[in-house]
C-alpha cells in the first residue's frame, strides 16, 4: 500500500513539473502512472519549458521581421541606387555601357545568382553550323549563335538538364545532359557536342 501510495505522489510531482512544459500535467502524470515516476520524470525534465518555448518562438518571429526589413531596405536601396545612376545617365556623366555594367553589379548584391545555361555552335560551314536545339520537352530552338558572348542563355534548374540536338533538316536526333551547377553559367558548344555524341 506504501509503495503505491509513493507511486501516485511521484507521479504527481513528475505531473507539476510537467505542467510547466510542453509535455504538460497529464501526459507526464499518467506516463509515470503507467509505466513509472521515474519515466515520467525523466520525459518531463527533457521536454522544453514553455518560457524557452516562448523565447524561442520571440527569437523567430525577430528573425522573420528582421529578413522581412532587410528584404524591404534592399529594394528600397536598388531603387535609390538605379535612381542615382539613371541622374548620372541622363546628366552625360556617365555612357550607356557604364548605366548597364553598374545596374548589374546592384543587382547581384540584391537577386541571388540564376542558374543559366548558355547555348552557342562554333562550328561552321556543314550541316553541323544549321543545329537546332530543344532544352527539356519545349520547342526547338534554330539558328544557335557561333560565338560564345552572343549564347543563347536560358534559365534552368541546377543538375542534369536534358537537351536534344538536331541539324535542321536531318531527322538525326541526339539526346545529351549537361551538368548546371546551381547559381552558374555554364556554356556548352552544340556543335562539338553533336559530334562527339
Amino acid at each position: 500500500m506504501e509503495i503505491f501510495i509513493g507511486w501516485i505522489i511521484l507521479s504527481f510531482v513528475a505531473g507539476a513539473i510537467g505542467n510547466e512544459r510542453r509535455i504538460g500535467f497529464a501526459s507526464a502524470f499518467f506516463l509515470s502512472l503507467f509505466l513509472s515516476p521515474l519515466v515520467g520524470l525523466i520525459c518531463a525534465l527533457a521536454s522544453k519549458s514553455k518560457s524557452q518555448i516562448q523565447f524561442e518562438n520571440a527569437i523567430i518571429n525577430e528573425t522573420k521581421r528582421s529578413a522581412l526589413e532587410l528584404s524591404k531596405v534592399a529594394k528600397s536601396s536598388f531603387t535609390d541606387e538605379l535612381f542615382k545612376l539613371k541622374t548620372l545617365l541622363d546628366s552625360g556623366l556617365i555612357t550607356i555601357e557604364e548605366f548597364e555594367n553598374e545596374k548589374e553589379k546592384i543587382k547581384t548584391k540584391i537577386e541571388p545568382p540564376k542558374t543559366i545555361l548558355a547555348l552557342y555552335n562554333s562550328i561552321e560551314g556543314n550541316k553541323s553550323s544549321t543545329l537546332q536545339v530543344k532544352i527539356g520537352r519545349g520547342e526547338f530552338y534554330e539558328n544557335i549563335p557561333e560565338k560564345r558572348e552572343d549564347s543563347i542563355k536560358y534559365e534552368v534548374n541546377p543538375g542534369q538538364v536534358e537537351i536534344t540536338i538536331s541539324p535542321a533538316k536531318w531527322p538525326i536526333k541526339k539526346t545529351v545532359f549537361l551538368e548546371v551547377l546551381e547559381g552558374t553559367t555554364a556554356y556548352y558548344d552544340v556543335g562539338k557536342i553533336y559530334e562527339k555524341a
